[in-house]
């Protein structure tokens, strides 16, 4: 059976795929420019922010890194299993990756004293349901002496699933009034679309889907507080529900995380759903973005990423 691939850079392409049934499909999230990634990490804090992109040879696309202990990136991702693509050299810091919003937890470094080829493959997790999740790399070793850098994740597929991106101007608001736009801030080009809407009332916003599974996109700050959300059927059952927090998690932080991706549910039976999402504490919110799973299997144009 011949082996198909799907890629997709940050040139943003869709590759031919056979007719045949696929074996695996390798697919690749990588960092680029923001409307060709699906990483989020901080852009704007102290000393020119904890991440920043550099280019090496072997390391297509160029990359991420960051001297900053507990700096964070974060994607999202679709497949049974997850391998990040990062560089190693001799003052590599240790780091952490957490699937679905700390659901698994892998430890791993990026310290070699002699490197060898360049990027450096290591598999976080395997034995995944093929569908969306969501991953987070954090730096957990000492600032400006440790360095962590993320050239990109590759998740394999049996299958391939689509995901498609909504922007937060075509998401529906319960009281429009109360969303404002940021696009003014030297942040924002980080975000999807270069904007965002937020609210510092209790609002909130929904989008009606069909498909398997979601997952909504928040730009954090020191002051953003908490999110609640709930996902219904079309009957109006109750298939998932929680918070997350879109404040950054460190005492004294300031500036923004952006393009940054939470969960709410994924493994649901094909069909048509609603999620709700309301600010429920804290000063801010500023909505991104919304992530599904359409049914069914068709490959999708990954260049919306």
């Amino acid at each position: 059976m011949k082996k198909s691939l799907v890629y997709l850079t940050i040139f943003a392409a869709i590759a031919a795929v056979s007719s045949a049934a696929p074996v695996n499909f390798p697919v690749e999230f990588t960092d680029g420019a923001p409307e060709t990634t699906t990483w989020g990490y901080d852009v704007n804090s102290p000393g020119g922010g904890y991440f920043a992109r550099f280019t090496q040879a072997g390391l297509d696309g160029g990359a991420i890194y960051t001297g900053y202990s507990t700096a964070q990136a974060k994607c999202v991702f679709a497949g049974t299993s997850v391998d990040l693509w990062c560089k190693t050299q001799a003052n590599g810091g240790p780091f952490e990756a957490y699937l679905d919003d700390g659901q698994a937890t892998f430890t791993g470094t990026m310290n070699e004293a002699n490197p060898g080829t360049c990027p450096k493959i290591i598999t976080l997790f395997t034995g995944l349901s093929n569908t969306l999740h969501t991953l987070a790399i954090k730096n957990t070793g000492v600032s400006g002496s440790d360095f962590i850098f993320i050239n990109k994740a590759v998740s394999e597929q049996p299958s391939p699933v689509t995901i498609t991106r909504i922007n937060d101007p075509d998401l529906t608001y319960a009281a429009p009034g109360d969303w404002g736009d940021q696009t003014d801030d030297n942040a924002i080009n980080d975000c999807y679309g270069g904007e965002t809407k937020y609210t510092v009332g209790g609002s909130s916003w929904s989008y009606t889907f069909t498909g398997t599974a979601c997952a909504a996109v928040y730009r954090l700050r020191s002051d953003g507080g908490v999110v609640g959300y709930e996902v219904r059927d079309a009957g109006s059952n109750l298939v998932a529900a929680g918070s997350f927090p879109v404040y950054i998690p460190y005492t004294g932080a300031t500036g923004y995380w952006s393009r940054w991706p939470f969960l709410l549910a994924n493994n649901l039976p094909n069909g048509q759903y609603t999620a709700t999402l309301t600010k429920v504490s804290g000063f801010i919110s500023f909505v991104d973005a919304f992530y599904f799973v359409p049914g069914g299997t068709a490959v999708s144009d990954w260049s919306i990423y």
